[in-house]
């Protein structure tokens, strides 16, 4: 047991680190009872690799872990453990879902060096190289200690197939019923490009309690290099709206790809075997102006159908491209704000 941190908070007192530390919009769930992206089980064991006394509150405990990341590792939020290898080989069976407790990490190529127009974080360059160094760990991270400073963002950047995959299965954790297939080609019906999607069936999601499917799709084949994303979403038990209905959306407001509208057609069919008929709906409006933000269209319309949002609410809602720029620091973590 670390002595230092147990006598110093046992009282309850808590130094204010997990406010500073916890930075909700890098939680895919919010734990409302922790102050923490993660829950009280894996707050505990965090505790325990760190040796600290697992008998005191929760809240003493992620104090105490968030004291321990600001004075050893410099770090601005409790998302730097996601790139401190030590820590995650400790977790076990637990690193899945540890990781998962945070949204994705922007990669690397989405950091570009600061013009001498970009000012705002100029100040806070001179305190981040005094920071010790993090032990990365590159797939995890994605981001070197070194590439750190002096960088920001590309809002333009393009969603590759892991950034959208990664970020929709976490939300199969933040809303139950919920199934992502996450990114596929346009020819996933070839079974030897996406074996899963190929062999769809919605009785099978049913009989799981999975009632929310939703894909993305590139409308360039897998030996191409990637062209255009689109999403489909299924509502197979009518939560979106008073009866179930398959919704597809392209930022451009074209119609579907004949391989996606013979999957629609498809879920239609395998639904009327269920004695469930499934309407169709598909967005005929342009949002998308110019620039690359198709990726982000894709998962926040998949995202906002999954949170019960009808159709019609999200068509007419705020929905642009400067939304879309804006919702990248949402959707994925910032490696400058770890």
């Amino acid at each position: 047991m670390n002595t230092h941190y147990s006598q110093e908070l046992t009282g309850g007192h808590v130094g204010g680190y997990s406010k500073r530390l916890h930075n909700p919009k890098h939680c895919v769930k919010q734990n409302k009872h922790t102050g923490s992206c993660l829950d009280e089980d894996l707050i505990r064991k965090v505790a325990k690799i760190l040796n600290m006394d697992t008998q005191l509150p929760c809240y003493t405990l992620h104090d105490m872990i968030c004291k321990y990341l600001k004075e050893s590792h410099g770090c601005d939020s409790e998302s730097c453990m996601l790139t401190m290898s030590h820590l995650l080989k400790k977790l076990g069976n637990d690193k899945k879902r540890f990781i998962e407790s945070f949204n994705p990490v922007m990669p690397k190529d989405w950091l570009q060096k600061k013009g001498k127009t970009v000012k705002k974080n100029k100040h806070k360059k001179k305190k981040r190289a005094k920071k010790k160094k993090i032990e990365l760990r590159p797939e995890i991270a994605e981001v070197a200690p070194e590439d750190l400073p002096g960088e920001h963002v590309d809002q333009d950047a393009l969603l590759s197939t892991d950034d959208i995959t990664e970020y929709l299965k976490r939300q199969e954790n933040n809303y139950p019923g919920f199934y992502s297939y996450g990114a596929v080609p346009i020819d996933f019906s070839d079974c030897s490009v996406s074996r899963p999607l190929c062999k769809f069936d919605c009785k099978t999601h049913l009989d799981n309690n999975q009632h929310q499917i939703g894909i993305v799709f590139n409308t360039d084949p897998h030996n191409k290099p990637g062209e255009h994303w689109i999403s489909l979403y299924m509502d197979l038990q009518g939560k979106n709206y008073e009866y179930p209905a398959v919704y597809y959306f392209d930022s451009y407001g074209r119609k579907p790809p004949s391989r996606v509208q013979e999957l629609i057609e498809k879920a239609q069919k395998q639904a009327d075997e269920c004695n469930t008929s499934l309407k169709y709906f598909y967005n005929d409006n342009q949002f998308q102006k110019h620039g690359s933000q198709c990726g982000m269209y894709a998962i926040h319309f998949l995202k906002e159908m999954a949170s019960g949002k009808s159709f019609e609410e999200y068509l007419n809602s705020d929905v642009g491209d400067e939304l879309m720029k804006q919702l990248r620091d949402d959707f994925f973590i910032d490696p400058n704000e770890m």
